[in-house]
């Protein structure tokens, strides 16, 4: 594959072959409309190196064209005949302005590239967790909007709201950083074991939510909670030790339980702390 580097050479070398092919059929028709097929090569050298070169290349090959244009045998009738100085001087300049305004045309590409670039890291960090790198509460909460909208009794729409077991204990026991460790590998966890046209956010802390899409029947969201809830019962591994970590799930269906997404994600949420109240009976 040829590198970038090799790739402008190749095309700065065609653009200059490009513009003493063109002053030789200059200089052989004696036609200074030839000049005007110079602002192809030109264009290309004008992007592939710098504004003051491109700009001196451009004065160069225009002043090297007009002036071979009257150095030639003249062709019988000419129609125009100004002075080989002034025909140097008009292309010359004629290829410096197109050279200037391309170069502009790709400062404000290459802006509008950074720019771009810029918007949808900022759209990324806006809507994803900095730490696992899933979706915050944020679009989360957009999403779910978005669902229960379309939702209907053939098409439910599931909150799984879940909470991790014993978290604190590790988190306070060996520090933030393993904390952080198994928050990333429960997060990986979550979005291994859901469906692609699922949802995994992290909401917070050690909380996070399940948006799952397209069930036809309200027990699939709880076939769902108990596939997560299982995919727990292996330690994570960080740091050559081993950390127990269970999880509490709770669930919200639209329609069946509530028509918007404020009041689907309470009811998870305080189903999930009422499963977590069983759990400690």
């Amino acid at each position: 594959m040829v590198s970038a580097a090799k790739r402008r050479l190749y095309i700065l070398g065609a653009a200059y072959g490009a513009l003493m092919l063109l002053g030789f059929l200059a200089f052989e028709t004696a036609n200074i409309h030839v000049g005007v097929l110079a602002v192809v090569p030109i264009l290309f050298i004008s992007y592939y190196v710098r504004p003051p070169m491109a700009l001196a290349t451009a004065f160069v090959a225009g002043a090297a064209l007009g002036l071979l244009d009257h150095t030639a045998r003249a062709l019988p009738q000419r129609i125009l005949d100004a002075p080989p100085i002034a025909d140097a001087v008009i292309l010359s300049l004629s290829l410096c302005a197109i050279v200037v305004v391309a170069n502009r045309l790709r400062e404000m590409s290459v802006a509008n590239e950074l720019l771009r670039g810029s918007l949808v890291k900022a759209r990324r960090a806006a809507e994803h967790d900095a730490l696992t790198g899933i979706v915050n509460r944020t679009y989360f909460t957009q999403a779910l909007d978005e669902a229960v909208h379309h939702a209907t009794s053939a098409r439910r729409v599931a909150v799984l709201f879940c909470d991790l077991d014993g978290f604190k204990t590790i988190n306070d026991t060996y520090g933030h950083l393993i904390g952080d460790n198994v928050l990333r590998m429960a997060a990986a966890r979550l979005v291994n074991t859901v469906r692609t046209v699922d949802t995994v956010a992290r909401l917070g802390g050690d909380e996070f939510g399940v948006l799952v899409r397209l069930l036809h029947e309200s027990d699939e969201a709880a076939g769902m909670a108990r596939k997560i809830e299982s995919a727990f019962n292996d330690p994570f591994h960080a740091e050559n030790h081993r950390y127990a970590i269970g999880i509490t799930v709770g669930i919200g269906i639209c329609p069946d339980d509530a028509g918007d997404a404020e009041s689907l994600l309470r009811i998870a949420d305080e189903r999930m702390y009422r499963a977590k109240e069983n759990k400690r009976i």
